[in-house]
């Protein structure tokens, strides 16, 4: 009978790995939920800026040809020689066969959520695994906060989220493993693909051999893996200064003066005081602590564990020192009054290497000194939250510049009026309207064009339209709609021409609910098989749908209501991956729900488990 009563009140257990790995699961889906968030919001699926020359011109065009090689691969763009950033473009074509900044942004947000869950896993083994909860909300509010919003709804922007992510796996491999390890050769590896990210991407090499070089004054020794792992970066730093490329036009946006660099400086190390430029040194403590701490008692003297812990977060906040002063030297004469948001998402990580750096300081201190330590995590955590919330005010400006763009880009596209590349409003997606026109003149490039600036597929109707009328609707879009003169027509039926599209799905912009003698439905020319097309949620009058198709279709609409119209715009041609991206984003809300409530059921296993005795299960 005790034996029957002891079980009855058994709780069971997960084994841990389980638990850990739906833990960073439920971690990822948070983050990468946040983002979507954003891109389903403030996204478009227009190219913009660089886009055009870097991707149409020199990857996609080139592959659609034939013509692509390794040079244009690994030609430089500015400063930077974007390999990574390229590959994954081409990637998303290959697979998509149309090009898609929305579908770039997708992307891009599970590479941030990736990068979100190396940092917080490396931050746990630095901190403690009891400690894995502290670390994720901390490096969560990093990574979801949209201060760095111009990389969030930018297709091009990956190339912060690569360098950020192999320069800390450098960083981790390099600095936390001996040499010659498995460890050890990722760092390797990833400390060489940072060179391939950005331009500045040497400076993880730069910033790991400084903190090896210190390590060896420290200790008195020069250690045969400490002498390897020099010698790795600063062949890997050679390599990466010798592919920098200079760009004389971007002189004028260089530091002007040695006090101009400094100010810019200082502001990139005060995130998110970033108008502020004392604001750095009080952010900066908890590493200027370490730093003293490590050096005064120097790294013979300390545990190894704690020496090793210490100089991985020195490592991580040197990174961040060196860029800041790149940035500060090559951009700071265009940074005067403030930090642009494309820089931040990787100088903001100077406070995540902060918060680790304090962690470590205060575990083990008296009460006041943990009380100062939450004191300085109360006066990020309002910062931080301040700017984040700012930040979404810049996210919708340029939402609706770029969606205004698109409206002018279609208007060009339509009728070849250069006036439509030429105006303010159409300078979001290309500043200069004669070689715009280069771009969309291109008869590959407009292949390939996503749907939000693409041209429709010409409905031509089999017969007379059946009761629908062809109206202009902006940019040159053909509208049928089953109203003429402000009179609905009980009755019409649009029957088109056989069309045969190109990608494996065609979009609709609806007007009207479907139902109750209302369709619009694709008929299979060889099968005879209908498709209804399926329609997302509501955006004011009109409504996205989509529907799947192999050959040749008509398109067939029915209004058998008296009391209202159907209007529907001509067709336009969707890639595959771009549906997916589209009915993703759709539910983008969800993810993130499913993220938090994995995170909860856990949260609730746990206090349930540590309530009862326990069976793993």
């Amino acid at each position: 009978m005790p034996a029957a009563s002891h079980s009855a009140t058994m709780r069971p257990k997960f084994r841990p790995a389980l638990g850990s790995s739906l833990a960073w699961l439920a971690f990822f889906l948070i983050v990468a939920g946040v983002r979507l968030c954003f891109v389903s919001d403030f996204g478009s699926a227009m190219p913009i800026l660089d886009q055009w020359d870097d991707e149409a011109g020199r990857i996609i065009k080139p592959y659609v040809e034939g013509d692509l090689g390794l040079a244009q691969i690994f030609a430089a763009h500015n400063e930077h020689r974007p390999v990574i950033a390229r590959l994954l473009t081409l990637a998303l074509f290959i697979l998509n066969d149309q090009w898609d900044a929305r579908l770039q942004m997708t992307a891009n947000a599970g590479v941030a959520a990736g990068l979100a869950v190396a940092v917080a896993w490396i931050g746990t083994r630095l901190i403690g695994e009891r400690d894995r909860l502290v670390v994720m909300v901390a490096v969560a509010c990093w990574s979801c906060l949209p201060y760095g919003w111009e990389n969030t709804i930018s297709g091009f922007q990956s190339s912060f989220y690569f360098l950020l992510l192999f320069s800390v796996l450098a960083i981790w491999g390099l600095v936390g493993s001996p040499s010659r390890t498995r460890g050890w050769f990722v760092g390797l590896l990833a400390a060489t693909l940072a060179c391939f990210s950005m331009g500045s991407g040497f400076l993880a090499a730069g910033a790991i051999l400084g903190i090896v070089t210190v390590r060896c004054r420290t200790r008195r020794v020069i250690d045969r893996d400490s002498l390897t792992t020099m010698a790795a970066c600063a062949a890997i730093m050679a390599l990466g200064i010798a592919s920098n490329v200079h760009v004389p036009d971007h002189d004028v946006l260089r530091a002007t003066s040695f006090w101009q660099w400094i100010d810019v400086f200082a502001r990139c190390l005060a995130w998110p005081f970033s108008r502020y430029a004392a604001a750095a040194l009080f952010i900066n403590l908890p590493i200027a602590w370490l730093a003293l701490s490590y050096l005064r008692h120097r790294a013979s003297s300390m545990p190894a564990a704690d020496a090793r812990r210490a100089e991985l977060v020195l490592a991580f906040a040197l990174f961040v020192v060196l860029q800041a002063a790149a940035i500060a030297y090559t951009r700071g004469g265009g940074l005067a009054d403030t930090i642009a948001p494309r820089y931040l998402d990787l100088l903001a990580f100077g406070t995540v290497a902060n918060f680790f750096a304090l962690f470590l300081a205060v575990r083990r201190a008296p009460l006041p000194s943990r009380s100062i330590a939450a004191a300085w995590v109360g006066v990020v955590g309002i910062g931080a939250g301040a700017v984040g919330y700012a930040s979404v005010e810049g996210m919708r400006g340029r939402s609706d510049q770029v969606r205004n763009a698109e409206t002018q880009v279609r208007a060009y596209l339509a009728n070849g009026d250069i006036r439509e590349l030429a105006s303010d409003t159409a300078r979001i997606a290309y500043p200069w309207a004669e070689r715009f026109t280069t771009f969309l003149d291109d008869a590959t490039i407009r292949r390939v064009l996503p749907a939000a600036v693409r041209l429709p597929l010409k409905l031509e109707p089999d017969g007379d339209s059946g009761g629908f009328v062809a109206q202009s609707g902006a940019a040159a879009q053909i509208i049928w709609n089953s109203e003429a003169a402000g009179i609905p027509s009980p009755g019409a039926e649009f029957r088109s021409h056989a069309i045969r599209p190109s990608l494996p799905y065609l979009r609709f912009e609806l007007q009207g609910a479907l139902g109750k003698g209302r369709s619009l439905k694709l008929l299979d020319e060889q099968t005879g098989r209908q498709t209804r097309v399926k329609f997302l949620a509501a955006d004011d009058a009109w409504r996205t749908g989509y529907a799947s198709v192999r050959e040749d279709v008509r398109v067939i609409a029915r209004d058998h209501d008296p009391e209202q119209s159907l209007a529907f715009t001509e067709p336009k041609e969707v890639g595959r991956l771009s549906y997916l991206t589209e009915q993703l984003l759709d539910r983008s809300v969800g993810v993130l729900l499913l993220g938090l409530g994995l995170a909860s059921a856990l949260a609730v296993h746990a206090l349930l488990a540590r309530a009862a005795p326990e069976a793993s299960i």
